[in-house]
């Protein structure tokens, strides 16, 4: 089947400073639909510290939402087109 690509910008646009791995791995977990408890229980690390992320994520991508944020930081992922 064809396939079309979701356009996304990357956080490293516009002089935007870069996410860190761990920032990319979180954003990773939030474009699965996992909440800040889940994300925070499979990286052993406390809800407090995914929400730190979060803050600095949205900040450096000046995103709006969780869902803005996978948008922007996360590249372009394939996905069936509609016949």
């Amino acid at each position: 089947p064809r396939l079309c690509l979701r356009l996304r910008r990357t956080g490293q646009e516009g002089g935007r400073e870069a996410l860190t791995s761990r920032e990319t791995e979180i954003l990773e977990h939030v474009a699965q639909a996992l909440s800040n408890r889940q994300i925070a229980s499979l990286l052993a690390i406390s809800e407090g510290t995914v929400k730190r992320h979060l803050r600095n994520i949205f900040a450096k991508l000046d995103a709006r939402s969780r869902m803005d944020a996978v948008n922007k930081g996360l590249p372009p992922q394939p996905r069936p087109c509609a016949s």
